[in-house]
């Protein structure tokens, strides 16, 4: 996902969907026709990919290529407020309740919940998410394990709410967003991500 730096003509390489890169290719690659490539990493997994890709990470860094996004900052009060209205509203309409609970949960930092944004209403979401079954206490302080299919919501909310990507690439949010989380989600959320975004309201037919 490409995204310019506010005030610059640089153009970033945002990698998605972790907060780290899965092969070292990719970045080579990516560098080749990017100004430089960005990762959204929450501060508990601050120096991963020093730590995990040294032989490029380090090089990037010190050229000043590689860029930090911290949702303990992006994910502000106005996003966090976007975030849960958007959610209690999904959750009020049952859209959620079909899903399968008895899948595997994975991690999502309370920053990108909002917790740093607005606390009562990151813990208010978090409380409700877990009343559906669809959120778990957290084992390590710092993440809350949830449902796969909302945690892909979560990520893509606390992607859209960073200005750092304006406007946000128009071929993901339209194509890609709505095939990861599939078509009803979709349709319930597409005017959060279309008024985020400034896309006109054509969307593509997901297959889910």
């Amino acid at each position: 996902m490409a995204a310019k730096l506010p005030n610059s003509n640089k153009e970033i390489a945002f990698y998605y969907p972790g907060p780290m890169w899965r092969g070292s290719d990719w970045i080579k690659t990516l560098i080749l026709f990017f100004d430089g490539v960005a990762l959204l990493l929450p501060n508990y997994l601050k120096g991963k990919p020093e730590y995990e890709d040294p032989a490029i990470a380090l090089p990037l860094k010190d050229k000043g290529l590689l860029h930090i996004l911290e949702p303990e900052k992006i994910v502000d009060k106005k996003a966090t407020e976007d975030l849960s209205k958007v959610m209690a509203e999904m959750i009020r309409s049952g859209a959620l309740d079909g899903l399968d609970k008895n899948t595997r949960f994975h991690e999502i930092s309370y920053s990108r919940l909002g917790g740093y944004g607005d606390e009562n209403l990151a813990k208010q979401l978090f409380l409700d998410l877990k009343a559906k079954g669809l959120a778990k206490d957290s084992e390590d302080g710092v993440s809350i394990p949830m449902h796969p299919m909302v945690r892909s919501l979560g990520r893509s909310f606390s992607y859209c709410s960073h200005r750092f990507l304006d406007p946000m690439d128009r071929s993901w949010a339209r194509n890609c967003l709505p095939q990861r989380i599939g078509r009803r989600l979709w349709k319930l959320c597409k005017n959060y991500f279309h008024s985020r975004t400034h896309l006109q309201h054509r969307t593509s037919s997901p297959s889910t």
